[in-house]
């Protein structure tokens, strides 16, 4: 049997409670956000550019050019036009190109986001998805092929995919939003693991808690670090 020794890091982060019905928020700044919003809210401040996991998930797959037996890729020749099965073949030379190299090459990522810009002909998700290209750019080669060795490996799917994907230069951290009863299941445990092989530290739990008076300070993660 196969077996692997790793740790998942764990931070946690408490607000005030909003004092709102319906889903629970969390008060940051003053203002009421649920579990991911609050997420977000404290991590911008520190510099990091969030977007939703599932988006940062669909490029990466597309960049390791593993994603032709996927919905995406059915659809895509709808959006991207007929030339989608021929830019799909070019895409996985450049990135077999890119893994011999050692480190993606401008054209690898260019190609990859041009596929995507055909695909979504929004201006918002166009800038999107370039300013990713742009920071995965500045990243060390060994992040980029490990985040290329990921992809080739678990392929394009959104079951387990963690809720955040936070970026800045020469960094980024897959983060896994839960609140105070909310624990990992199997599949998110499936992709922490294939990430924490590749580069360590790229994946994150991020537990949001209320502040409540006199609370005790256990928590609930004996690897959880909390930060006020």
């Amino acid at each position: 049997m196969e077996s692997h020794t790793y740790a998942i890091p764990h931070l946690t982060l408490r607000f005030e409670a909003a004092a709102e019905a319906g889903r629970k928020k969390y008060l940051v700044d003053g203002k009421p956000f649920a579990v991911e919003g609050a997420a977000k809210q404290s991590l911008r401040p520190e510099g990091w550019w969030v977007l939703a996991g599932t988006e940062a998930s669909l490029f990466l797959a597309v960049l390791s050019a593993n994603f032709a037996n996927s919905f995406f890729a059915a659809v895509s020749a709808n959006y991207v036009g007929p030339d989608a099965p021929r830019l799909i073949e070019a895409l996985e030379t450049k990135c077999q190109a890119s893994l011999r190299s050692g480190a993606l090459s401008s054209d690898h990522l260019a190609a990859a986001t041009d596929f995507l810009c055909h695909y979504y002909a929004g201006a918002g998700d166009q800038r999107k998805f370039r300013r990713l290209a742009e920071l995965l750019a500045t990243q060390s080669p060994a992040v980029q092929t490990g985040l290329l060795r990921v992809y080739r490996a678990i392929g394009y799917f959104t079951k387990g995919i963690p809720d955040l994907f936070a970026i800045k230069p020469r960094e980024f951290i897959f983060f896994e939003v839960k609140s105070e009863n909310d624990a990992l299941r199997p599949e998110q445990y499936i992709f922490a693991e294939a990430v924490l092989r590749e580069i360590p530290a790229a994946f994150q739990v991020l537990r949001i808690l209320a502040t409540t008076e006199g609370s005790p300070q256990q928590l609930l993660n004996p690897a959880d670090r909390v930060r006020r």
